[in-house]
């Protein structure tokens, strides 16, 4: 039993001296990538990449509605933050 607490410490602060914080230079551009929508549904997945200004879109999913919802046709991920950041 003693043996296996000495592991455990051990394990601890290894895993302690690896933690390493790096400080990203503001000059460099950042690759952000962003998931808009689908948390937890089929369908309305939208994944952002946005890079030095520019955003582009991958898999820009959509869903259908279920019969609480007569009038609607397909439902789509919320666009606001792509409205908000187009310029």
């Amino acid at each position: 039993m003693r043996q296996n607490k000495k592991q455990a410490t051990s394990i601890a602060v290894s895993s302690q001296k690896k933690r390493q914080t790096k400080t990203i230079k503001k000059d460099k551009p950042v690759l952000r990538v962003i998931p808009l929508g689908g948390m937890r549904e089929i369908g309305k997945n939208m994944t952002v990449f946005e890079y030095d200004g520019d955003i582009v879109i991958i898999d820009c999913g959509m869903a259908f509605p279920d019969d609480k919802m007569p009038g609607i046709d397909i439902i789509i991920p919320d666009f606001t933050y792509l409205r908000e950041n187009r310029e």
